[in-house]
C-alpha cells in the first residue's frame, strides 16, 4: 500500500556498537578446521581483541581440555571458574550465568533510580528528624550505601557483554539432542531476557553424524564462518551449497586455496556483514574483493 512508512524499532539497551572493521555482535560463529589447524589460537586472540575494545567483559568456555591448553586460554584471560565440561546440562548452567548477569544489571538500574530519588530528597528536605517517613527513607538509602557513594556496576554504566567458546566438544554429551545445543545457539541473542551472548563453536567437521557435525539449523543461523584448510572435497561442496554465496564454486575453491597457502590461516565469511564489501576476509588481515 502507498504511503506506509517503515518505522524502525528503538535501539536495544544490549546492542553492542562495534568499529567498522569488526563483526556485528552478538554473533554465532563457526570455526571449522582439522585438528591442529589453529582454531583455538585464533579464537582466543579474537576474544583478547574483543576485551581490549570492550566488546566482551566475560568469556565462558566449554571444553574438556582446559588444563592441557591453559597457556593458550591465558592469552585472553580465561579464568578457571568460567570453564565448564561438556555435558547434557552444561547449557543450563550457561543460561543461569547469563541470567545472573542480567539480574545484576537490573538491580543496578533500579538502584540508580533510587539514588536519583535520594538526591532529590536530600536537596529538598529540611532533614527534620521528627519526619518519620523521611527518616525511613534515609535508613533505606543508608542500607544501599547511598550516603557514601553513588551505586556502581562492575562493567561501568552499560550491561555485561558475554561470550561463549565451545571447543573440543564434538562427540561429547553436549551434542546429544537432549542437551539443547541447537535451541541454545539459535536463540543466543535472547538469553537473559535479551542480554544475549556471542557463541564461537570450534568444530572439525561442519557437517557429519549426529554427534560429529553441526545440526542443519545451527549452520543456517551461523553469522560468521571461519574456514580453515579442509581436506575433504565433499565438505567444501557442502559448505558452498549451504552458504548461498554469490560466487561460483571454482571461484570459492580458488579463494580457499589462496588463503590457505599461509599456514594456520583461514577464510572468514561474514554472512551478517555491515557491507557487502566486508563479507570475505583473509584471516584477520584484509578484506577480499572476490569480484
Amino acid at each position: 500500500m502507498k504511503g506506509i512508512e517503515i518505522q524502525l524499532p528503538k535501539e536495544n539497551e544490549f546492542t553492542i556498537k562495534t568499529d567498522s572493521d569488526f563483526i556485528k555482535l552478538p554473533c554465532l560463529a563457526v570455526i571449522n578446521g582439522k585438528r591442529h589447524s589453529g582454531k583455538t589460537l585464533s579464537v582466543v586472540n579474537y576474544i583478547r581483541e574483543m576485551k581490549k575494545r570492550k566488546y566482551c567483559d566475560r568469556c565462558l568456555v566449554i571444553t574438556p581440555t582446559y588444563a592441557s591448553n591453559k597457556n593458550t586460554w591465558d592469552i585472553c584471560g580465561i579464568t578457571e571458574e568460567d570453564v565448564l565440561l561438556p555435558s547434557k546440562s552444561v547449557l543450563n548452567q550457561i543460561k543461569k550465568i547469563i541470567q545472573q548477569e542480567r539480574d545484576e544489571w537490573d538491580s543496578y538500574v533500579e538502584r540508580k533510580k533510587m539514588y536519583k530519588e535520594y538526591q532529590k530528597v536530600i536537596a529538598g528536605a529540611s532533614l527534620n528528624i521528627s519526619d518519620e517517613l523521611l527518616m525511613q527513607k534515609l535508613m533505606l538509602y543508608h542500607e544501599f550505601g547511598f550516603l557514601d557513594e553513588a551505586p556502581k556496576y562492575k562493567y561501568g554504566d552499560r550491561p555485561a557483554r558475554l561470550s561463549l567458546i565451545i571447543d573440543d566438544s564434538m562427540g561429547t554429551d553436549i551434542m546429544l539432542p537432549s542437551a539443547g545445543l541447537t535451541k541454545f545457539t539459535i536463540a543466543h541473542r535472547h538469553w537473559g531476557n535479551g542480554m544475549g551472548i556471542s557463541v564461537f563453536m570450534l568444530v572439525q567437521s561442519y557437517t557429519g553424524g549426529a554427534s560429529q557435525g553441526l545440526a542443519r539449523p545451527i549452520r543456517e543461523q551461523t553469522t560468521q564462518l571461519w574456514l580453515f584448510k579442509v581436506a575433504q572435497e565433499n565438505q567444501l561442496k557442502k559448505i558452498f551449497e549451504e552458504s548461498d554465496l554469490e560466487i561460483v564454486y571454482n571461484k570459492f575453491i580458488e579463494i580457499c586455496a589462496f588463503v590457505h597457502t599461509t599456514q594456520y590461516n583461514f577464510l572468514l565469511i561474514d554472512f551478517n556483514a555491515k557491507d557487502d564489501k566486508l563479507k570475505y576476509r583473509n584471516g584477520f588481515k584484509e578484506y577480499l574483493n572476490v569480484k
